[in-house]
This record gives C-alpha cells, structure tokens and sequence, in this order.
C-alpha cells in the first residue's frame, strides 16, 4: 500500500501582535452567539496550494522542485474581513490589502513550478487568512453586525519571508500541522 501525506504550502502570519488581534476578532466573532469552529492563532496561514493526500514519494520530488522557488520578502497589509458560503457564511476570513499581488505571483510561481509533477490547483488563489469555520448561525444579524464594524479594520503588518510546505493531520480537536520543508525569501 502507497504510504500518502495530506499536505499543502502557505505562508505563515508569524508576528505575534497581529495573531492577538486577529483573535481578538475570533472573541468578537463568538460573542454573536454563532457555533464557529476557530482557527488556533498560531495556525493562521494563508494556503498557496493545497496538493491533498499524495505518495510519500512525490513529497520528495516537491521538496526538491521548492528548492528552485525564488522570491522576495513580502510585506502585506492584513486588513478587512470577509465571507465565504454566500447568504449562510461557511468561513470567515481576514483579507489582504497590501501585498495581495505578490501573493498572487508567489502563488503562481509555485502552481507553475509543481505543474510538471502533475500537481494543479483545486481553485484559483484568493489571499486570506480564515480564522473561523462557520457551524451553526442563531442570529445572523448579530454576526453582520461584528463582520460590518470589522470590514475596514486593519490587522497589521506582516512580512513573509518563508514558504512552508505543510503536513496536515486532521484530528477530532482540529488539524496539526507539521513543517516538511521550507524556502527562504531571497533578502
């Protein structure tokens, strides 16, 4: 039997003053009333391609193809919130202002890079950050209301200087994520 790895490769919000207020956010959300799932805060990461459940053995050769992944530090600006899921929202998220572009780039840089190991995007990147799983909404208008007063807030200022690429073990408290490699930005 082919041993599989659920993975994927993000970067990683790492500043711990914008991790507070993004969970001071995630206080905010739960105070509606709503069953949220809540992303752990040292988890907030924003997915660059999710590659699912491959051989071992292609874990490998994509370590080895990463290696060739060249970018520059990238400065974003973490600002706003958004929705997924339509009327009835599935995730909730916090967006990316500044720096979105590049994240773009990156993005494509490594879908173009992994693209002749058969791997392909499930959907088209879309920069952010999700920070909670929406369950179950008593009161929608009570969530509106904390996703309107946060809409222009600004989370802070992050630099990324690192690409991960993730395992994800997903267990009934949440997923764990262990580091199989990273590339460093070219300073």
């Amino acid at each position: 039997m082919v041993q599989r790895v659920r993975c994927f490769i993000a970067v990683w919000v790492e500043d711990l003053a914008v991790r507070e207020r993004i969970r001071q956010f995630q206080e905010a959300l739960v105070g509606t009333g709503a069953i949220l799932k809540l992303v752990n805060p040292e988890y907030f990461h924003t997915t660059l391609l999710f590659l699912g459940e491959i051989p071992a053995v292609l874990v490998e050769r994509v370590k080895q193809t990463l290696q060739g992944i060249r970018f520059h530090p990238i400065r974003a600006r973490l600002m706003g919130v958004g929705t997924f899921g339509g009327r009835r929202p599935r995730v909730i998220w916090v967006g990316v202002r500044e720096g979105a572009e590049e994240l773009k780039r990156l993005a494509a840089q490594v879908v173009n890079a992994l693209r002749p190991l058969g791997i392909r995007p499930d959907k088209e990147f879309v920069p952010h950050f999700t920070v909670a799983r929406v369950k179950a909404v008593p009161s929608l208008d009570r969530l509106r209301k904390v996703l309107e007063s946060f809409k222009d807030f600004e989370f802070g200022e992050v630099v990324f200087r690192k690409v991960y690429l993730k395992r994800s073990q997903l267990t009934p408290r949440g997923p764990i994520y262990t580091t199989l490699f990273e590339v460093l930005a070219v300073e």
